[in-house]
């Protein structure tokens, strides 16, 4: 398992295409409705397992692709000063940026727990067993607040929060029902991991339009399996609970959510785009309907068959009709330093004359082992 400039270019590239292929499905009439929301979860979750393995294995086959990765090579190669490459720099940006993002992380948890801590003094609470016929297993608690924006479930706590509005009781069944499978989905961990991602990724835009419609995939599973033993006439009622809700978080004041400023990306919530999307999508026949099997595999098996081949450039021989290497072919080789300051580059059985070079002003060099004659 190696991780490399090239190994992170192909997981970029792979990731890429396949966000834009999220996109494609969610935001297509026809498309949504042939592969469905399953799929769209298992879609999203493979391109968040690429770009957390950004690696080569011991199966990648190396393609020389010099046209494309030697002007990369010869950019994040380039000397800024004395020997702080390009590559450097950017690594160096690219830690700082995590850094921060880091922070601000923890900055929005102790908000969260802020938030706990008052709405534990001021909410009413509830268990979902005061509304619902539950197992005991999954008889969460429900806390009631003014100061709730809207119904959602917050950071990690298995805790369904409701804002104070004039549901009905089924309509409030709709609601419970709804927050009740995100729960058992473990959506919460899922934004947990696109915070994450956004952490290590900060700096790739295509991270930034998966993570931002997560949500609304998650909320559309929810409605699927909240909706599935209902009629057509109580799925209209659903609908018209999700009309209404959105109707309240629009006349919704201000609350501790605004005042805290805390992002939406820590918390799974109805807000009034989601819920216009979703009553769009509720009233097709094919919504509930799983996606073909094998539709996921091959979502499933492309993703994978990427890790199969990584671009490499390649050092041409400084005298025609030498042989030459793959950048990545010095991991296996050695230097050797011959009396008359020349170097010859060994491996495996094959032999490079290099002439009076420099191994330590050489990037391709640096971490080559040197023998002297």
């Amino acid at each position: 398992m190696i991780f490399s400039v090239s190994s992170l270019f192909i997981t970029l590239i792979v990731s890429t295409v396949l966000i834009l292929l999220f996109y494609l499905i969610l935001f297509n009439n026809k498309l949504i409705f042939l592969f469905r929301v399953d799929l769209l979860i298992v879609l999203s979750l493979i391109i968040i397992l690429r770009l957390f393995l950004p690696f080569e294995w011991p199966f990648t086959i190396t393609i020389l692709f010099p046209t494309l990765m030697n002007p990369i090579f010869d950019f994040y190669t380039y000397k800024l000063v004395n020997n702080f490459t390009v590559l450097y720099l950017l690594i160096f940006i690219w830690i700082i940026g995590s850094i921060i993002q880091t922070i601000r992380f923890i900055i929005q948890f102790k908000k969260i727990s802020n938030i706990f801590n008052i709405l534990k003094q001021t909410a009413e609470k509830k268990k979902l067993s005061d509304f619902l016929t539950i197992e005991e297993k999954i008889n969460y608690p429900v806390w009631i607040d003014n100061e709730i924006p809207c119904p959602m479930i917050l950071g990690f706590k298995k805790i369904i929060l409701l804002p104070k509005m004039n549901l009905q009781s089924k309509e409030l069944d709709f609601v419970l029902f709804h927050e009740l499978n995100h729960l058992k989905h473990h959506d919460n961990w899922i934004k947990l991991i696109t915070n994450i991602l956004l952490i290590l990724y900060w700096w790739f835009p295509p991270v930034y339009l998966l993570c931002n419609k997560i949500h609304l995939v998650l909320e559309m599973r929810a409605d699927k399996h909240a909706i599935k033993t209902l009629s057509k006439l109580e799925v209209a009622d659903y609908a018209k609970t999700l009309t209404k809700i959105q109707k309240s978080i629009s006349n919704q004041q201000s609350s501790i959510f605004n005042n805290l400023m805390i992002s939406s990306k820590f918390y799974i919530e109805d807000n009034s785009y989601t819920l216009l999307f979703r009553v769009k999508y509720l009233f097709n026949r094919h919504y509930g309907k799983r996606s073909n099997v094998l539709l996921i595999a091959l979502i499933v098996f492309l993703p994978l068959l990427s890790y199969g081949v990584v671009f490499e450039p390649y050092f041409k021989p400084p005298v025609e009709g030498e042989d030459y290497f793959y950048a990545s072919d010095f991991e296996r080789g050695f230097l050797v330093y011959h009396k008359d300051g020349t170097y010859t580059m060994h491996i495996d059985d094959k032999i490079l004359e290099l002439g009076k070079i420099d191994p330590k002003e050489d990037l391709a060099f640096k971490d080559v082992p040197i023998i002297e004659e």
